[in-house]
């Protein structure tokens, strides 16, 4: 949601845009969502320099996760979601 907010303060995406052409990604999207999500992430860098410790040496995976940077978690979070449930829709279908 971090980066989403983010994208939208931008000005360079609009939401109801974007679902429209959800798979329509052109150049010029992906680069500002690129800038968008590399500039959010370097203002989170003093919070990642915080919890490095975490980062270097987590005690487990969900440790690391919490570690690592929200705008980051979340867009992989979302983007490994959304590849699941698309291989398990395409699985099912190839079922019937």
């Amino acid at each position: 949601m971090f980066f989403v907010k983010t994208i939208l303060r931008f000005g360079k995406l609009n939401i109801e845009k974007l679902t429209e052409q959800i798979y329509n990604f052109t150049p010029e999207m992906l680069k500002a969502t690129g800038e968008a999500l590399g500039i959010a992430t370097w203002k989170l860098r003093n919070k990642v320099h915080v919890k490095k410790q975490g980062l270097e040496k987590p005690n487990s995976l969900e440790h690391y996760q919490q570690n690592f940077p929200t705008n980051l978690r979340e867009f992989f979070n979302r983007l490994i979601i959304i590849l699941e449930k698309k291989k398990h829709a395409v699985v099912n279908k190839k079922r019937k």
